[in-house]
């Protein structure tokens, strides 16, 4: 089974919480490259400050669980932990809070060689209402 996620523009990845992953790819500053942040299974998590991006961020998170039979999550789980940040990655300028992003995975399974159907991944909307740190007036 594999899980991609893509990571919005305007979250700071702090944590990939892996649960039990056999590899963990990302991708780095918009470029559609696969790098390898782990592949020392099972994956616990993997701290994005280990990766060496520097100034760099995370803009995608890719997740492989081998041997996972169809409709068997095998109490995998995973969770990414991150800040939201104004502005974005990218560049561009600052915007205007309340803002709602969607962040949506997907999933392909292969087993035993065989490509498994996937239920369709839903969409979850997440509503930013302020930025951390908050940034205070110059008194």
């Amino acid at each position: 089974m594999v899980v991609t996620d893509p990571v919005p523009n305007e979250v700071n990845l702090h944590t990939i919480n892996a649960g039990g992953a056999d590899l963990v790819e990302y991708q780095a500053n918009g470029n559609p490259l696969w790098i390898t942040a782990s592949s020392a299974a099972p994956i616990a998590q993997v701290l994005v400050s280990s990766l060496g991006l520097g100034a760099g961020y995370v803009s995608g998170v890719r997740l492989t669980y081998n041997n996972v039979p169809p409709g068997d999550s095998g109490g995998r789980s995973f969770t990414l932990v991150g800040t939201i940040i104004n502005p974005a990655h990218g560049g561009g300028a600052a915007y205007a809070l309340p803002r709602t992003y969607n962040s949506t995975a997907t999933v392909d399974t292969i087993y035993n060689s065989v490509a498994q159907p996937n239920p369709p991944m839903a969409t979850a909307p997440f509503t930013a209402t302020r930025v951390w740190p908050p940034c205070w007036p110059k008194v």
